[in-house]
């Protein structure tokens, strides 16, 4: 194999390794996102809660 071929395919398994890599990457971050999803919407219906908590306490007290 001469050198240019020996290159070229040099080149297109370092691409290939560059794109394998960046693709794991990816999916490991989605599978990260989708892993803590629960726990992202538990802690947004928990900030809602205490905001209708102190909504609350606030119209009683504007009531009384």
């Amino acid at each position: 194999m001469s050198e240019q071929g020996a290159d070229k395919y040099g080149e297109n398994i370092s691409s290939g390794i560059k794109c394998f890599l960046l693709m794991l990457g990816a999916g490991g971050f989605i599978a990260l996102i989708l892993w803590q999803l629960p726990n992202l919407a538990n802690l947004a219906n928990l900030a809602n809660l205490a905001n209708l908590a102190n909504l609350a306490n606030f119209i009683l007290a504007i009531k009384s």
